[in-house]
């Protein structure tokens, strides 16, 4: 008992013993004020890099509109053709992605939208103006897709993406370009020459093609007036042509 006694006071001297430490992983650390404060924070950037980019893809259609819409005769027709509409969409997706550098969750989503309306309209409208009014709205609509989807779209990053903007870091950013957020000193100019280049191309190569055909081809009034000049020969009264080489 007394043994027992001695011990007790010698634990009374002691500091208590350290707390159970809990591993409460990444995501449970996120909770509370500085997570609501770091979603506003991400919420924001996003907001203000889609809002940019939305308005330098309407400059890319402008320029399209004032190089492709009001041309006289067939290269009008050459540009209301579904088979180019439906080419000119194809590229500016191709460009959107390579913009990303590859697969990237929040420009495939942008990218996607854009495409059900490019494809529709391709079928849908006669003539190119038609498309590109569509191809605006289209680009618009996958903005504002990105811009109220994002959680939903980065559901499987979002728990990093609050950590990296914890204390309002900015450290998140360079991980939003990464999964497919426009940067700021996107290069529009360089978007809209590729487009137009590609437009020119296209042009070239369906003159070359019409000049061909025309040269291939007889002309119709020449084709006409063969055909009246042999069946004039075959009707031709054989006494009246005597009597003509006589005279």
């Amino acid at each position: 008992m007394a043994a027992e006694l001695e011990e007790e006071k010698k634990k009374e001297g002691q500091p208590p013993p350290p707390a159970a430490v809990v591993d409460l992983g990444l995501d449970d650390l996120n909770l509370g004020d500085s997570t609501v404060e770091a979603e506003n924070l991400i919420r924001a950037v996003l907001l203000d890099h889609v809002e940019r980019f939305q308005a330098a893809m309407g400059g890319v259609v402008d320029d399209l509109e004032a190089s492709l819409v009001g041309r006289p005769g067939e290269a009008q027709a050459t540009f209301n053709d579904p088979g180019f509409m439906d080419a000119l969409g194809g590229r500016l997706l191709a460009q959107l992605h390579a913009l990303a550098g590859g697969p990237a969750p929040l420009m495939d989503a942008l990218a996607a939208e854009a495409a059900n309306t490019l494809a529709w309209a391709a079928n849908a409208e006669p003539e190119i103006g038609g498309f590109l009014y569509h191809m605006r709205r289209g680009l618009r609509d996958a903005c504002w897709l990105v811009r109220d989807g994002h959680r939903a779209i980065l559901s499987d990053q979002w728990a990093q993406l609050t950590q990296l903007g914890a204390e309002g870091s900015f450290d998140f950013v360079p991980a939003l370009i990464q999964l497919g957020l426009p940067p700021l000193d996107f290069d529009s100019r360089a978007f809209s020459d590729d487009l137009l280049g590609f437009t020119r191309t296209w042009e070239r190569s369906h003159s070359v093609a019409r000049e061909q055909l025309a040269e291939e081809s007889p002309k119709a009034p020449e084709k006409q007036e063969e055909a009246a000049r042999q069946q004039e020969l075959l009707t031709e009264d054989p006494a009246r042509k005597q009597a003509a080489a006589g005279a």
